[in-house]
């Protein structure tokens, strides 16, 4: 399973291949699924469905040791 874009997703289960819409709600749901307690699902439906709603993107950075990254492949 995978999020291939803004309400497009693709997914294979055994024979079964899902593409589009259907695949992203499966995508979202099962995501759900596995977070544990109502609270900590209701509060992240509500953040996805802001970001969504509104278009906004959440900001990916990685900082941590990225700059001692090539010191480290040599030890």
């Amino acid at each position: 399973m995978a999020i291939i874009g803004r309400g497009a997703g693709v997914a294979q289960i055994g024979p079964l291949r899902l593409s589009g819409l259907l695949a992203w709600l499966m995508w979202l749901g099962i995501h759900i699924l596995y977070l544990i307690g109502f609270q900590n699902r209701a509060l992240v439906m509500l953040q996805w469905a802001w970001s969504y709603l509104t278009y906004s993107r959440g900001a990916r950075l990685i900082t941590a040791g990225a700059r001692n990254a090539p010191e480290r492949a040599r030890a």
